[in-house]
């Protein structure tokens, strides 16, 4: 699916969003959820955890944590979500995490997750690293999960990009995507070492569940 609404991907069990996989569909929730709403979340949590992992299993031992990059175009698309999410399934293995958040969006993390804040304007010069992930280095951390500020409302720090290991954008089900977001991929795509995954937010039950039944049967075909 090539098309040019975020309601037009959910069609497609392992949809293609403007030549970018679509790793994860995560689901809906609201303040009471039914036990099903909550196993399928947490089913969809297990894939995206998963595709963390492989890729943790393949970085070279001894070249510090993996930096994971959670962008989005907007506000509101799910990146704190999407953070607790991987934090909260990567700690259920062992695996030591640290979440950077930048400065003033410190709000919405959970509290038993270990989390710090950074300044993006200290990441804008090409090749700069902030202190907060020389410390990371020092830490025994594993995976460090850093949000990135909103691409289209603010300054976005140039280094980080170029430092990730795994960027993943998020997008929230329902809004249009517009030109504008996709000359950000595609600025996104120029500047960073690796590929760029799409995470989708806020999906209808059935959408979520069928992405989620498809890369099972996927998993037990291979």
């Amino acid at each position: 699916t090539r098309s040019g609404s975020v309601t037009g991907v959910q069609t497609c069990a392992l949809p293609i969003f403007i030549g970018m996989p679509v790793i994860s569909v995560l689901p809906r929730l609201k303040l009471r959820n039914s036990r099903r709403a909550l196993l399928l979340a947490d089913k969809a949590e297990k894939q995206l955890a998963k595709y963390v992992l492989l890729s943790l299993n393949q970085k070279p031992a001894g070249s510090g944590p993996m930096l994971i990059g959670l962008l989005s175009s907007y506000s509101g698309e799910g990146k704190s979500f999407i953070a607790n999410a991987i934090v909260r399934q990567l700690d259920e293995c062992g695996v030591r995490t640290l979440v950077l958040v930048p400065r003033g969006h410190d709000q919405s993390l959970e509290e038993n997750h270990t989390a710090t804040t950074y300044d993006p304007i200290e990441a804008i010069t090409p090749g700069s690293i902030i202190p907060e992930l020389k410390s990371a280095s020092i830490m025994t951390v594993e995976v460090v999960i850093i949000e990135f500020p909103a691409l289209l409302e603010q300054t976005y720090p140039v280094s980080l990009l170029q430092q990730l290991d795994m960027a993943l954008i998020a997008i929230r089900m329902g809004r249009n995507w517009q030109k504008s977001d996709k000359l950000l991929v595609e600025a996104i795509k120029k500047t960073t070492k690796t590929s760029v995954q799409v995470v989708l937010t806020n999906a209808r039950r059935e959408r979520s569940e069928e992405h989620t039944s498809e890369l099972q049967s996927q998993n037990r075909i291979s």
